[in-house]
């Protein structure tokens, strides 16, 4: 066979993925005609070319290469490199193609490999896709724009400074610095609209927004970063919303009430429930007054103590009983305690019980007669309450 030079050689598409197979490796479709020195096309058959790939236009070592028994009629070829050796290389540069027939050198030169229409929006800084539908990352049934299958790596930033500009590459940034830090944002517009922050306040003391700030779930403007909190943020192309975060609860104090009883309380009718009136000694929340208790959350609370009664002249056995009310107590005896008759002096009676209580409701400790031949009785001084919230 007379020798032979490459007359056309054509790359169609760079990178086309089997539809049936998306995992399958990128493969490149190429035509070509080979002819004679004299302009005539090579004889009809099969020939064994190999093709190589390069990143020099002459000279170098290939990066790839494969072997391929190839049909030519009428010295036209059309074949599909990466069928034989996975067509691994990245196309992330120029690559020029060479073409060797067997018993003759590599033809000359070689040829540079160029992109469809479509392919070049792959080229340059910013990559943008131009069709429309599902882009499926490790799937091959996305359900929405983009669905990723696996991990997710992003930009990110630890910072010490007392004052930081956030990059553009940066998606979390880490506030490492014991004291207070300067945070610049970049500007919201439309350029960087869908764009998505993290700021992570690794220290017990609060960040600030300087030159910057944003709108926080309540639509306040709001420029701080909480104290050993997260701040996420997306610009809607004219300001930076916050999207979510967290806030690292604060220790609340627990509701603590210590009350002594009032006074002597004198002539109360035997057929009364009488509240108990106490002196207030301790309130740490500020949840007790006028007698009453008032839950300042939900919670379970725990109530203690002794009160005393006295019925002068009393002749027969009687009994009496501390009970709980209000919207929590709900009127029940907790604690009661039989009088012996002609007994003539105080008697103390001690209660101690729980109450499951939602945020606003109310107790009070109230004193009664389960049974008595008196008229009146008394409650006598010197007896306390202890309220703690477990």
């Amino acid at each position: 066979m007379n020798k032979t030079f490459l007359h056309t050689l054509a790359v169609l598409i760079i990178g086309l993925f089997s539809v049936a197979q998306l995992a399958a490796q990128a493969s490149l479709s190429v035509q070509g005609s080979l002819q004679n020195f004299n302009g005539t096309a090579v004889d009809n058959g099969v020939y064994d070319i190999t093709f190589k790939l390069y990143t020099t236009d002459a000279g170098g070592t290939a990066i790839w290469s494969e072997t391929q028994s190839v049909n030519l009629v009428g010295g036209v070829y059309s074949v599909l490199l990466g069928e034989v050796n996975p067509l691994n290389v990245p196309f992330d540069q120029t690559y020029y193609l060479g073409l060797t027939i067997p018993g003759g050198p590599e033809h000359t030169p070689r040829a540079r490999l160029t992109s469809s229409p479509y392919a070049l929006s792959l080229i340059g800084q910013d990559n943008v896709f131009p069709s429309t539908g599902n882009v499926g990352i490790g799937t091959t049934t996305p359900g929405t724009t983009l669905a990723v299958d696996g991990s997710i790596g992003t930009g990110q930033a630890t910072t010490t400074a007392t004052a930081y500009t956030v990059a553009a590459d940066d998606h979390v940034i880490f506030l490492d610095h014991t004291a207070n830090q300067n945070v610049t944002l970049p500007a919201a517009t439309a350029a960087n609209a869908g764009r998505h922050l993290m700021l992570v306040n690794k220290e017990a003391v609060a960040k600030t927004l300087t030159a910057s700030n944003y709108v926080d779930l309540t639509g306040a403007t709001a420029t701080n970063v909480p104290a050993n909190g997260v701040v996420e943020l997306q610009s809607d192309g004219s300001v930076w919303r916050q999207t979510g975060g967290y806030v690292t609860p604060t220790a609340q104090a627990k509701a603590y009430v210590y009350c002594t009883n009032a006074t002597s309380q004198t002539n109360i009718p035997y057929s009364s429930l009488h509240t108990i009136l106490y002196t207030e000694i301790s309130d740490a929340q500020n949840c007790f007054a006028n007698n009453t208790f008032t839950a300042p959350r939900t919670g379970i609370y725990h109530f203690s103590g002794y009160n005393f009664v006295y019925s002068a002249g009393q002749t027969a056995f009687s009994e009496y009983a501390i009970r709980s009310g209000g919207t929590a107590g709900g009127d029940v005896i907790r604690s009661a305690k039989s009088i012996p008759s002609a007994y003539g002096r105080d008697t103390y009676i001690n209660f101690s019980f729980s109450l499951a209580m939602t945020a606003g409701q109310t107790a009070i400790i109230q004193l009664s007669n389960l049974g008595s031949n008196v008229a009146t009785y008394n409650a006598g001084a010197g007896g306390n309450l202890t309220i703690t919230e477990n």
